[in-house]
């Protein structure tokens, strides 16, 4: 009588240990990059709001699924090296756990319906401490995109 009890309270010892390291695996990391991508269509005449932020009567903000690649700045004898290549989902966000250090953005080129590819530009995050750095990537229709990073 023994035997199926103890053969029960392993089996119940190992689910439970299953689902807490599954719990455990899928917490938010602590440090590295949230991203966040928009595509910002203009219709009306802009007018600088703030330097190098424009907008207008008629103008349009939606997330897009930018893909774009990050890697290490280059310091010292170290060579910068590619962390990798991402793409954000359909709300435009993503979030990459990485350690503590500098890194650089690269935004892919963001095609559109009308075919006419929108250009992007790259730009520095750096990653603190126990921090998420925001760095928000926003393609311009008719022009190059306003990078905002928190740097």
């Amino acid at each position: 009588m023994k035997q199926p009890f103890k053969i029960l309270k392993r089996g119940l010892a190992a689910v439970l240990f299953a689902i807490t390291s599954s719990t455990l695996l899928a917490a938010p990391p602590t440090t590295g990059i949230r991203v966040h991508a928009s595509v910002y269509i203009a219709e009306g005449t802009p007018t600088e709001i703030a330097s190098g932020v424009w907008a207008s009567v008629g103008d349009l903000q939606m997330p897009v699924a930018a893909s774009f690649s990050v890697s290490t700045v280059a310091s010292g004898r170290k060579p910068a090296r590619l962390v990798g290549h991402f793409t954000a989902n359909a709300d435009g966000d993503f979030t990459i756990a990485l350690p503590v250090g500098k890194y650089v953005i690269v935004p892919d080129v963001l095609p559109n319906p009308f075919e006419i590819a929108v250009p992007t530009g790259t730009f520095n995050v750096t990653v603190r401490p126990r921090d998420l750095a925001l760095a928000e990537i926003w393609y311009y229709q008719d022009g190059f995109p306003s990078l905002i990073a928190n740097d």
